[in-house]
């Protein structure tokens, strides 16, 4: 039985962790599926919101890298096998990291160990409405990700105070093959999902993705230390001077767990219940080492 691999990719905090939760929702108990999620940094927290929200699924975590780099495309091949072999989904949805360059996807499940059982189903890219030119500007692999879309996501609709038309032509022009929906809080049903064509991703078949993102550092902090929400939104004001994508969970002194989410300006922070994973901070930043930004949260601390 042929198994389908669903790829979902955008920009640091577009929205795919949000998009990945409704589809698991949506299929509910009728499908197998397993959910990839890779993480630049050597560690993840979107696996940990996932399976806060929904337990019915297989996760698998791959961090420290980009599967579509060669560093690790071994080790995600054999991730795939394992998968098969092990779980037999109907589904297996890949969450890519962020900064990853997906644009070599279908030579990837050509390899000889894949290209009899997986087949790509969808490829869905999520773009942050409100901050896709200065994505663009930063990083040719945002533009790569909407080049093999079959599905753009145009989300954070509500974020967004200009003519989301004008948006859409921006998209248009750089994949003509793709459908286009807007949305809030990556909201859409699987049936509009799974009516789209599969025109763009094979016009790159033999591109190479870029190994590693241009200038930007995934820097992690594990965070012994309790928070406030005061101190924790004065700690997330000062990093988004220099960092342009935040995320984790910190405790507070009431032991309540807080989960924040920071994409350039844009901040949320949300108290969580039932966790009990690791307390961490991932900053995605040009400037910063994982050493400054450990300094700073230190000063931030309860």
């Amino acid at each position: 039985m042929t198994c389908k691999f669903i790829l979902v990719t955008g920009f640091l905090g577009s929205g795919k962790t949000s998009l990945v939760k409704h589809m698991l929702s949506d299929w509910g108990e009728s499908a197998r599926v397993a959910v990839i999620q890779n993480e630049f940094a050597a560690s993840g927290v979107d696996g940990k919101e996932l399976k806060l929200a929904n337990d019915q699924f297989e996760l698998i975590e791959i961090n420290n890298g980009s599967v579509f780099c060669v560093c690790l495309l071994g080790h995600f091949i054999h991730t795939l096998e394992r998968l098969l072999d092990e779980y037999q989904p109907d589904y297996i949805v890949l969450e890519a990291s962020g900064l990853a360059d997906p644009i070599n996807i279908v030579e990837l499940l050509q390899a000889d160990e894949l290209s009899e059982r997986l087949v790509l189903d969808q490829i869905i890219t999520l773009v942050d409405a409100a901050n896709i030119e200065r994505s663009l500007a930063m990083l040719a692999r945002t533009r790569h990700q909407i080049m093999i879309a079959d599905v753009v996501l145009l989300n954070k609709q509500d974020c967004y105070p200009g003519d989301l038309t004008e948006l859409s032509r921006l998209l248009r022009s750089m994949n003509p093959h793709a459908a286009i929906y807007p949305t809030e809080h990556g909201r859409i049903c699987l049936s509009q999902l799974t009516e789209s064509s599969h025109l763009a991703a094979g016009q790159y078949y033999g591109r190479q993705s870029a190994d590693r993102p241009e200038q930007l550092s995934a820097c992690v902090v594990r965070v012994h230390q309790r928070f406030t929400q005061e101190n924790l939104n004065a700690l997330l004001a000062e990093l988004q001077h220099d960092c342009i994508r935040i995320k984790g969970f910190v405790q507070t002194p009431e032991d309540v767990t807080l989960s924040f989410h920071s994409v350039f300006e844009n901040c949320q922070v949300a108290a969580v219940s039932s966790y009990s994973g690791a307390a961490e901070l991932i900053a995605f930043s040009e400037t910063l080492t994982s050493k400054q930004v450990r300094q700073i949260v230190r000063r931030y601390a309860s």
